[in-house]
């Protein structure tokens, strides 16, 4: 085989090889993986912002669903210190209510425990026995000054080991607390009452862990002294399970975020691969080809090629100069084979083309980094933008069940009233002298059941739910009590009881006696069963059949009040608008709040990494492109200028090795065709 058939096969495999290291480039792998990595970086970031405003969001539900507990024990205080009162009186006929305090006095001298005290320390035994409120102790307490103190002291409670103790420090800061001290877990609910949430619990009566601590002070008639009233809720166990509750909330989120971003960084990473691969194809893998097929050509002998030139493209300037250095090597051989001197251009035109050129050149590189920031950075904010939509789906979603956790807790806080107050009524009315013979007083109430008419046990028991109205217990605005169905007496269920006249004989709505027959298994978002009486619902649209209007929380009981007794259900409304509308204001603040944040974090985040991304992009550009372009300029200006002994630097492993190669390749080329040229 002739030298030059060799020459031209090595040439023709070199340019094989050179153009499958093109369709191989660097860069845009490069770039990918910068691309993988700012998103990883942003998502580990924003991820982690995301947490915080969780954790911030979670903070708030906990404080305010231990604001809405404390504000709801505290609304029953007046009512449970009227009734107390009143059952001592009942139990004591011949005790005046005035005498209490002056037995109380005596009492604390002698350090003797006297009837007044006895009574009324069983009362609280048997309320805290009762579960109301889930309280573990309550106690009276006597102010300084009062009977000659020095210390406020516990004159009555529901533990006997704690009376005529002093009060443990720290308690009469929050009954004596103003509204300038209202903080998170710590407020004034109203004029009397007051909370705290004591994280420690109070080691000077043994109670240890966290408990919630609601404070009353009342006089019980106006010529008495003030006595404070305090009761001690365990909420540790609460605490624990609202815990437990926004974590798995939390994991569940979490989870969803990382699985969504995973799926999108893969997705946003395959689609700037292929965009990327586009842009780099147009703009820097085709117009080395070209440069390449000319060069293969001008190998090949033809010089009388010309490199296609698109205005704009980031190698104009390469390809403008690539077709200058053509043309001065066609004069160059023209001046070989003649003899005569070829003329230079111009040295007036020279200075206006180079600076063209520069300006055309230099706009080519900013062309591509440019286009790679903004393609970097629009993806950026889509991923941003559907990230930060889920994690509002996300919070929402949060919200809600806080929402349903919190009114879950209330029904569970009524329902712990149920039993104390339907056993309060029955005693009250035994001690009143009302009921006595239970199957006599049975046949009296469904007689007047059947006349439409009241029976004195009636009559009595409407007065004591409505005081219990009138006292805001449990916040609630209607208590009725129903009996179901008794065959030949009540042949459907009917309100027999209520603190409204209206209600008395009406006929019970069938959602009403469906809450009231809840099977156990029942556990649905805002209506379920609690336990083996109660079970409660949230309405949105009130019980219209009673006329009670707006969103409502149903509470219901199922109760006998004595063995020998038909079962009744006892019902109250306790009404939701306010409390939702402000829980929603409040979950909406914060949200905002939240959102605000998390908005200039992400915009402060996005606008720092386009900048790292534009230096880094910046860089690998003018490395792997730039630098090289302009040492291939370079030669083929000292080429026009008739300096064929030349020779590129190729790096091994660069972008640019197999064009530089080829570059080189075609300069011997040329050399050794002027040779032969000037030799003949």
């Amino acid at each position: 085989m002739r030298t030059e058939d060799v020459k031209t096969a090595r040439l023709t495999d070199h340019n094989k090889t050179f153009r499958k290291k093109l369709s191989r480039s660097r860069i845009l792998f490069e770039v990918t993986a910068l691309v993988a990595v700012v998103f990883a970086t942003a998502g580990i970031v924003i991820g982690l912002t995301f947490g915080d405003s969780q954790s911030s969001v979670i903070r708030k539900c906990k404080e305010k669903l231990i604001e809405s507990e404390a504000a709801l024990i505290c609304s029953s205080h007046q009512y449970i210190s009227s009734l107390l009162i009143q059952l001592q009186t009942l139990k004591n006929p011949g005790v005046d209510i005035g005498s209490i305090e002056s037995e109380a006095s005596q009492g604390l001298v002698e350090e003797k425990i006297t009837p007044v005290q006895r009574l009324g320390s069983d009362l609280l035994a048997g309320m805290i026995e009762s579960g109301l409120f889930g309280s573990e102790l309550a106690v009276f307490v006597l102010p300084p000054d009062a009977a000659g103190l020095e210390e406020p002291t516990v004159i009555m409670s529901s533990d006997d080991n704690y009376i005529f103790r002093e009060l443990p420090p720290g308690l009469e800061d929050i009954i004596e607390m103003n509204e300038s001290e209202n903080r998170p877990f710590r407020a004034r609910v109203d004029l009397d009452n007051s909370y705290e949430l004591m994280p420690d619990g109070i080691s000077a009566v043994g109670l240890d862990g966290e408990y919630l601590v609601t404070a009353f002070k009342f006089r019980p008639t106006p010529s008495m002294g003030e006595i404070w009233y305090f009761d001690f809720t365990p909420i540790q166990e609460e605490l624990s399970s609202v815990d437990s509750f926004y974590q798995a909330e939390r994991r569940n989120i979490n989870r969803n975020l990382i699985l969504v971003g995973a799926v999108t960084l893969i997705a946003l990473i395959i689609i700037s691969f292929f965009i990327l691969s586009y842009l780099i194809r147009k703009k820097i893998t085709r117009p080395i080809d070209e440069l390449a097929m000319a060069a293969e050509e001008v190998m090949a002998g033809n010089l009388e090629m010309e490199v296609p030139v698109r205005k704009g493209e980031e190698f104009e300037k390469l390809k403008l100069t690539f077709n200058e250095m053509l043309a001065g090597l066609r004069n160059i051989l023209h001046i070989s084979s003649d003899g005569i001197a070829a003329d230079r251009h111009s040295p007036a035109e020279e200075p206006s083309d180079k600076k063209k050129e520069i300006t055309i050149h230099r706009w080519g590189r900013l062309s591509i980094l440019v286009q790679m920031t903004i393609l970097i950075c629009a993806l950026f904010i889509a991923a941003g933008g559907s990230g930060f939509a889920l994690f509002l789906n996300s919070q929402s979603r949060l919200v809600e069940k806080s929402k349903e956790k919190l009114i879950q807790s209330e029904a569970r806080l009524i329902s712990t009233g149920h039993d104390f107050l339907a056993n309060t009524i029955v005693e009250i009315l035994k001690l009143q002298g009302v009921t006595g013979d239970i199957s006599q007083e049975q046949f009296v109430f469904f007689q007047a059941v059947m006349n439409r008419t009241l029976c004195p046990a009636q009559v009595h028991s409407n007065m004591l739910l409505e005081d219990m109205i009138e006292n805001g217990l449990l916040g609630t605005e209607a208590a009725v009590i129903v009996s179901p169905i008794v065959p030949g007496a009540v042949p459907e269920p009917l309100v027999v009881m209520s603190n409204d006249d209206e209600y008395i004989y009406m006929e019970v709505p069938e959602s009403l006696v469906e809450l009231a027959e809840l099977p156990a298994g029942s556990d649905e978002p805002y209506r379920k069963r609690i336990d083996g009486g109660n079970s409660y619902m949230l309405v949105e649209n009130g019980v219209p059949e009673m006329g009670i209007t707006g969103r409502q929380l149903v509470a219901s009981y199922l109760f006998i009040p004595d063995p020998e007794a038909k079962p009744l259900w006892l019902f109250d409304f306790k009404p939701m608008d306010e409390e939702i509308n402000s829980l929603d204001s409040y979950y909406s603040l914060e949200k905002r709040k939240a959102d605000i944040f998390l908005g200039l974090v992400s915009s402060g985040f996005l606008i720092l990494l386009a900048l790292i991304t534009f230096f880094i992009l910046s860089y690998l550009i003018r490395t792997r492109i730039t630098r090289p372009i302009d040492e291939l300029a370079g030669i083929a200006e000292q080429i026009m200028d008739g300096n064929l002994d030349v020779e590129v630097s190729v790096r091994k492993g660069e972008e640019f090795e197999g064009i530089k190669t080829a570059f080189n390749e075609m300069l011997k080329s040329l050399r050794d065709i002027i040779e032969k040229s000037t030799n003949h």
